[in-house]
């Protein structure tokens, strides 16, 4: 008659292996219960961040609301033994690591008229493929370093897009994880611009 244990591991998907280093938006996590007496029924799962319930399988995918907090899993079950047990896991999620572009100055961009752009890369995504679209056309690509320069041309009034991928490289899935886009016009002669970071 012993207690069972409850583990948490993250997933680029709900079928694909382990990664434990890269925890984004979109991705999940996982709970596995072991128990030496044997599971005599079906598991009952409950995510919680707080007092908000935010799933009930045995997968939950994580949101960019969930960074910065504490989320919860509770499984209830009963063993060969007859005896019904909840467990509960904890399991904790800081900032999410972001893309952003910069102009060559090192500041974020918000009206920068001229190249490079400088894509600010955080350690997590140092070494992944990137391409970049400029008004909607592929311009170039390569692998990130943690600055990566981005060359465009005459860059007012153009639409910035940079992709970063994560390949598996056993199951041969790419996923894109983030994208920052940057659109730049002119009021009155001067730049302004509107940014965007999401996922796509």
């Amino acid at each position: 008659n012993t207690n069972g244990s409850l583990t948490i591991s993250t997933h680029l998907g709900m079928d694909s292996p382990l990664n434990a280093n890269m925890l984004m938006t979109g991705d999940f996590l996982k709970a596995t219960i072991s128990d030496f007496d044997g599971i005599d029924s079906i598991i009952s799962y409950v995510w919680k961040r707080g007092s908000i319930i935010l799933g009930n399988s045995q997968f939950y995918q994580v949101k960019n609301t969930d960074f910065n907090t504490t989320i919860t899993c509770d499984a209830t079950y009963k063993d060969n033994l007859s005896r019904t047990d909840t467990l509960s896991k904890e399991f904790s999620l800081g900032a999410e690591p972001l893309l952003t572009l910069r102009d060559a100055s090192g500041s974020i961009l918000s009206g920068a008229i001229s190249s490079p752009v400088i894509l600010n890369v955080p350690t997590a995504f140092v070494g992944l493929q990137y391409q970049v679209f400029v008004n909607d056309v592929l311009t170039s690509s390569g692998n990130t370093l943690e600055n990566t320069n981005i060359s465009v041309e005459n860059p007012i009034t153009k639409r910035l897009f940079v992709r970063v991928q994560r390949t598996n490289s056993d199951f041969k899935t790419t996923q894109t994880i983030k994208f920052a886009s940057l659109t730049i016009t002119t009021n009155d002669g001067n730049a302004v611009s509107s940014a965007n970071v999401g996922t796509i």
